[in-house]
């Protein structure tokens, strides 16, 4: 058999393998992946359906806000002016605001006045002039002592239906509800038509149990933010398209609306497409490439093939190294030759600019704005550059062939050990921690490191990529803001969290040592009548003084005393029985007499503060309700006996 022959069946051999390699490898990779940028198109077009539909809400929401705070409705609520009716509630108004039920509901949330229109068809479901009555949509309707908005999807006698409320008050906001407006439109064609325009998704509404029961081909998709409890399923592409479901919960939770949209799939008709005109031609290249590797293999024989060999062998990349093959002739094989000069010099070339952008890249690495280094199997530092030197404070080659642990914190360094183990075990390649490193200065500097191991093609390792970033300020800040949400802005004492987190500690080690404890609650009378006297600034000022004595007045390390809300402070009290809570009760309060914090033209004429306080021994059972609520109790007893007294009792 000739060589042309052996060579023509070996590239057969391999065409054959490959074609059905390549089938199976777009059906198994390409088009699952085409699919399911389809499937996640479809599920951002039902997001967005989700999303238009949930604008809908916010409409009716602000449309309802606009109404409930506005002076007329709150004096229909009182008069049922007919003018009000004549003016407001007729049917333009709900043909032009874009909503079919405005309903209202006095304080006890009786039905006040309403109607349900048909816009479309101008027909009167519910409500005042004809049909049965507006239902009173209790779920949406506020509680007694609360003033609050809400919105959501009900079911009524005329279909699925989204609804907004909102406690009707007057235009400045003060005051108590009047009662409740409720505004609504149905979910129906034209609300899904305007959707679908907007959106330009092809959806209709579905039966919820279809939309809650999904078939096993769909997955879902997302929670929609928008929507809390909005589920969206995703279809399989099937016919061309990709089927999405949602289902949208009513305002009580349970699914009540169901949604179902088609999305071409445009992806997966067009990647297949492509990929099969691209094997034609990829096919029509390896057949014209077929032809001509055998045609020049078949003329490659004899001596010139043996010479060639050896000159090529001969050859060098050097700069500066003559062409390495000679050119004998003008046959197949001397063009040969030819192409293969060509071929070194470009060669030639290609390591010139090999080096060049070796070059760059270690002018890059010693450059970037952040620390690198290069590591060796045994983790000691190879290449360091500029940044992670100065950011340890010495030099690149005083870090060099320094282990891994160099000027890291010794903690950190034990923290990290198996981590490096677990690398050079082969058990992962690749971890990120943040750790505390010592410059040479001396000063602490806070690290986020990412490593990333460089392995042979057996799996040993052979090196290690360290990136580090300085995040000292971050932490630093970090820091801060957690000092900052334990105190008071106002007062800078610690606040009722640092406060409670305290007491929990205190108490468990006093039922641990068998020791009392106590808390003292601290009042500043008449605060309400100088903050309306005096203004809320004079008010703050105040509070500021107060704390500023207390904190002068206690300045013991076991003394804690910290704002507890609005006017009042509390102390803690560690270790000791009501004689000791009664003394420290008058000492507080005595701090507040000698600050003198002025009240003109009042009587007093400077503040006084109540103090209440109780003690008890810690047991199982007992906690910082019951003793709240004895200290609270002593407060109001110190308060009804005259205020500027103090009032300790034991539990």
């Amino acid at each position: 058999m000739s060589v042309r022959t052996k060579i023509v069946l070996s590239l057969l051999l391999v065409a054959v393998i490959c074609a059905p390699a390549m089938w199976v490898l777009h059906r198994a990779t390409l088009v699952p992946r085409l699919e399911a940028l389809d499937r996640d198109a479809a599920g951002r077009d039902m997001e967005r359906v989700v999303y238009a539909l949930s604008r809908e809400v916010e409409h009716l929401s602000l449309l309802c806000t606009d109404w409930g705070i506005w002076d007329d409705t709150y004096d229909f609520l009182a008069t049922r002016s007919p003018d009000y009716i004549d003016a407001n509630l007729g049917f333009d108004t709900f043909a032009n605001v874009d909503v079919e039920l405005i309903a209202m509901y006095d304080a006890e949330g009786r039905l006040f006045w309403g109607r349900f229109w048909d816009t479309e068809e101008e027909e009167l479901l519910m409500g005042d002039g004809g049909g049965e009555p507006v239902p009173p949509f209790r779920e949406l309707l506020p509680a007694a002592d609360s003033a609050q908005a809400a919105h959501g999807l009900v079911g009524t006698a005329a279909g699925l239906t989204l609804l907004a409320s909102q406690p009707v008050l007057p235009s400045s906001g003060e005051g108590a509800p009047r009662g409740t407006i409720i505004m609504g439109r149905r979910v129906e064609a034209p609300l899904l038509e305007t959707i679908a325009r907007n959106t330009r998704v092809d959806v209709s509404q579905e039966t919820i149990a279809a939309a809650t029961k999904t078939p096993d081909t769909y997955r879902v998709h997302s929670a929609d933010p928008e929507w809390a409890g909005a589920v969206i399923a995703i279809g399989p592409v099937e016919g061309g398209a990709v089927s999405s479901l949602a289902a949208i919960p009513d305002v009580s939770g349970r699914p009540a609306l169901g949604l179902r949209a088609a999305t071409p799939s445009t992806v997966t008709t067009e990647g297949q497409r492509a990929v099969r005109w691209a094997t034609i031609a990829v096919a029509v290249l390896v057949a014209v490439l077929l032809g001509a590797v055998a045609l020049v293999l078949e003329r490659l024989v004899g001596r010139r093939i043996v010479r060639l060999s050896a000159d090529v062998s001969a050859a060098s990349l050097d700069e500066g190294t003559p062409p390495c093959v000679r050119e004998e002739g003008s046959d197949e094989i001397a063009s040969l030759a030819r192409v293969i000069n060509r071929t070194f010099s470009a060669l030639q070339e290609a390591l010139l600019a090999l080096r060049a952008s070796q070059a760059r890249l270690v002018a890059f690495f010693n450059s970037s704005a952040v620390g690198a280094a290069v590591l060796g199997p045994t983790w000691h530092y190879l290449y360091v550059n500029h940044r992670w030197a100065d950011m340890l404070g010495c030099t690149a080659d005083d870090v060099a062939g320094h282990h891994i642990r160099y000027q890291l914190a010794p903690g950190d360094a034990e923290a990290l050990q198996t981590r490096w183990d677990a690398i050079a075990a082969g058990e992962s390649d690749t971890y990120r921690a943040e750790a505390c490193y010592v410059r040479i200065d001396g000063n602490p500097m806070w690290v986020d490191s990412s490593i990333c191991a460089i392995r042979a093609a057996d799996g040993e390792l052979e090196a290690v990529m360290a990136v580090y970033v300085d995040v000292t300020e971050r932490r630093q800040m970090e820091d801060q803001l957690r000092v900052l949400s334990l105190h008071d802005p106002l007062t800078g004492l610690p606040n009722r969290r640092a406060f409670d987190d305290h007491f929990d500690r205190e108490w468990r080690l006093s039922m641990r040592l068998g020791l009392s404890i106590g808390l003292l609650l601290i009042d500043v009378d008449w605060f309400k009548l100088f903050n309306d006297t005096y203004g809320h600034p004079a008010g703050d000022e105040c509070l500021r003084r107060v704390g500023d004595a207390l904190r002068g007045a206690f300045v013991r390390a076991t003394d804690f005393v910290a704002r507890w809300g609005g006017e009042e402070f509390a102390i803690v009290v560690t270790g000791g029985d009501e004689s000791l809570a009664g003394r420290l009760a008058e000492k507080a309060r005595e701090a507040i007499e000698a600050a003198h914090i002025a009240r003109p033209g009042q009587d007093p004429d400077h503040v006084t503060v109540s103090v209440g306080g109780a003690t008890i021994a810690p047991s199982p059972g007992t906690g910082l309700s019951m003793l709240t609520n004895a200290a609270d109790g002593a407060l109001y007893r110190s308060k009804g006996e005259g205020r500027d007294r103090s009032t300790v009792v034991a539990l």
